[in-house]
């Protein structure tokens, strides 16, 4: 005894600071697994209002797995997935949303009508949203975003161009708002309209990938090789490989003089992709271009084994043959290419004038899904078939033969 203290024995002293850290570790584990999650979600909501949602669904997905309560997140979540596309996701975060709520709550029903309005199923939810909008409110961003989402869809072109030009109005400079804005020149096949607009928003977000990849290839609508290389070499380098980016890289290569590396490109890529038909029909255009017609031959058919509704390949294969002298086998696919020439023609007239002149016509959509249906786009087809049933119950379905 030294002052009435008795030194612990160092066992006791060890053991005593095992404890001690094993709480703390425990402490730590405990507050990671609330704390990290949060985080996530919170960067994913960050992510979402900079118009990133598919980035944001992933750190949204990890806040929701820790903490499906979190109502703000699930919403944001259902959010993300309808800006995507994936629709089937945004109906699942809807429906765990309605869970968290309790019921309908008018925030389950808004979101009910964006993801209708999103798909293009607008004729039931238009005319609600569109007064919505006009009213303002904090939520009327998320409503605009919606509904040009659907006029998107549906080719109504003007009318999501009258939209966002309302939007601009009310909200000069909003980065989804121009966003939204050229997506609508890109697929309205404006290029010059397009090429401005897309430039907008890359200079003021050089991280919109799919912007920077539309305005690569209105770039190349426009026959300026150098700068869509430029876009597609910075989307390469960033991003994991893509047929398309790939293709069209090699496309720009050949035609400012550099055939060898544009080869080079397409061998590498179509062993890492070796059932991306574009590849084929990039390789197809560089042989036949430079003389090499059983070569162009060879790829052409290689690319109609993947997608045998392309009309270039047919085209160009069509072309190989009769240099070859097989006028029989290139009279087939000359045909074929014909074929498949006018369709596209009746789908651009389609898409460029009259369905937004006539947006409830189930004749039309039921037109566009023939249509579809013989250029294998199935999930195209199958959308617009469902949307004329809607329109008309009573309508048929044919597909073209």
């Amino acid at each position: 005894m030294i002052n009435g203290n008795e030194t612990p024995p160092p066992k006791t002293k060890r053991r005593i600071w095992i404890k001690r850290l094993a709480v703390f570790t425990c402490l730590v584990i405990f507050t990671g697994i609330l704390s990290l999650p949060l985080c996530a979600g919170f960067y994913g909501r960050t992510l979402l209002r900079r118009c990133h949602p598919a980035e944001a669904l992933d750190y949204l997905a990890i806040a929701l797995k820790f903490h499906p309560w979190w109502v703000q997140a699930q919403s944001d979540a259902c959010s993300a997935a309808r800006q995507t596309g994936n629709h089937q996701l945004a109906w699942n975060h809807l429906e765990k949303l309605e869970e968290r709520l309790g019921g309908i709550a008018p925030e389950c029903i808004l979101h009910w009508e964006m993801i209708h309005a999103s798909m293009g199923d607008l004729q039931t939810v238009e005319v609600d949203l569109l007064d919505r909008w006009r009213r303002g409110g904090p939520e009327s961003h998320e409503i605009a975003c919606a509904l040009v989402e659907g006029y998107i869809r549906m080719f109504r072109l003007p009318d999501a161009l009258a939209l966002t030009g309302d939007w601009l109005d009310r909200e000069p400079g909003s980065l989804k708002v121009l966003l939204l804005r050229a997506q609508t020149w890109h697929r309205s096949h404006s290029p010059d309209n397009a090429v401005e607009s897309l430039q907008e928003v890359v200079a003021i977000d050089p991280t919109q990938s799919e912007c920077r990849l539309q305005l690569a290839l209105s770039l190349l609508d426009k026959a300026r090789y150098d700068e869509a290389l430029k876009h597609l070499d910075f989307l390469s380098e960033k991003g994991k490989m893509d047929g398309l980016i790939e293709s069209r890289r090699a496309r720009c290569l050949h035609m400012i003089g550099r055939e060898a590396q544009a080869r080079t490109l397409l061998e590498k890529a179509s062993q890492t992709l070796p059932d991306d038909y574009r590849l084929y029909s990039t390789l197809g255009q560089i042989e036949l271009l430079t003389g090499h017609n059983e070569e162009a031959e060879v790829a052409f058919k290689k690319t109609l084994a993947i997608q045998e509704t392309d009309y270039l390949a047919n085209f160009s294969l069509s072309q190989a043959l009769k240099r070859q002298g097989k006028n029989e086998e290139s009279k087939a696919f000359l045909d074929r290419a014909e074929k498949i020439k006018t369709t596209l023609e009746r789908l651009n007239e389609i898409t460029s004038t009259a369905i937004s002149q006539r947006p409830l016509d189930a004749a039309l959509h039921r037109e566009l899904g023939d249509i579809f249906t013989f250029l294998g786009q199935t999930e195209s087809a199958k959308r617009w078939h469902m949307s004329a049933k809607r329109l008309d119950p009573n309508s048929p379905v044919q597909t073209l033969p």
